[in-house]
């Protein structure tokens, strides 16, 4: 049990240490499985929840939501999506499935397309970027286009440009798998992401910054009776439940902060030699795509 601060710590005596922390909130939007075949399962990540545990994040990821709510333990990522970017992502259930499934991507076997809401227009109709890719700062996970940096190619196609708000919807297909790719590469070209904290200069916000945080019992501590009466945060959270979040305003525009950004794994599609038959998975379209795709959006996708 506990003792106060003047027991004295005798031979034989076991020592305990509790930390409680508290993960930072996410959207409570769920994990949808868009397909489960075989080996492999496909899921619609959304947009604020990691894929895996890091940093941060334990619970609050795309494995301890579907372990939680859906019983799926054991589950392997072999492909990886940015927290705040949402859409395609596709899990290995075991490991030898893992190895293959990693392997057809560092190939280049994996054909990736995004869809990306940026500032102002391309040059061309479509433009392919080559520019290499460097860290600029590995403690702020930040990158930057750059000379000494690896190889990194995407080819971009306008789909729709709305003049009045000034922005566009671009459709990405990257050929290499860089950190951070999309997002440099568009802002290479002078259309960086409308929302994206990181990279660019003056963000648009399109994403309500706490939407539904802190509410869903299957994602959050406190709902799971990890509290202690004593944290602050704590009984913020009991306080402030109802209003939907239990995290300050937003107080600095950088991605640790950020709960989503106009950036959407749309479809991806593998070999035969990657799975028992060449396959294309792909997502719903995010409410800010399919507004400015209108009754097009078949037509200009092909999905």
């Amino acid at each position: 049990g506990r003792v106060d601060r003047g027991h004295v710590v005798r031979a034989r005596d076991q020592l305990q240490h509790l930390v409680h922390v508290h993960e930072p909130p996410v959207l409570s939007l769920g994990v949808e499985v868009l397909r489960e075949e075989g080996d492999v399962l496909v899921v619609n990540k959304p947009c604020s929840l990691p894929v895996h545990p890091s940093g941060r994040y334990r619970r609050n990821t795309v494995l301890g939501v579907l372990a939680k709510e859906r019983g799926m333990h054991g589950l392997f990522n072999v492909h990886r999506l940015d927290r705040v970017t949402s859409g395609v992502l596709m899990l290995a259930k075991h490991r030898t499935a893992a190895l293959r499934l990693t392997q057809a991507f560092k190939e280049g076997r994996a054909r990736k397309r995004y869809l990306a809401r940026v500032r102002g227009r391309i040059p061309e109709r479509e433009v392919e970027v080559r520019a290499r890719i460097e860290c600029e700062s590995k403690t702020g996970a930040i990158w930057r286009v750059g000379g000494g940096g690896k190889e990194a190619v995407t080819v971009v196609r306008e789909l729709v440009y709305d003049e009045e708000l000034g922005s566009s919807l671009v459709l990405c297909e990257p050929k290499t798998g860089r950190t951070h790719q999309i997002r440099l590469h568009l802002k290479h070209l002078g259309t960086p992401i409308v929302d994206d904290p990181l990279y660019n200069p003056s963000p648009s916000p399109t994403h309500p910054p706490y939407r539904g945080a802190g509410l869903d019992p299957t994602l959050n501590l406190e709902a799971n009776n990890w509290t202690e009466p004593w944290c602050p945060t704590c009984q913020e959270a009991a306080a402030a439940s109802a209003a939907g979040y239990y995290m300050r305003q937003k107080q600095h525009n950088d991605e640790s902060f950020c709960m989503g950004i106009c950036l959407h794994a749309l479809s991806l599609t593998l070999d035969a030699a990657a799975l028992p038959h060449e396959a294309t998975f792909a997502a719903p379209l995010p409410a800010w795509a399919a507004e400015m795709l209108g009754g097009d959006a078949e037509a200009l996708l092909g999905v």
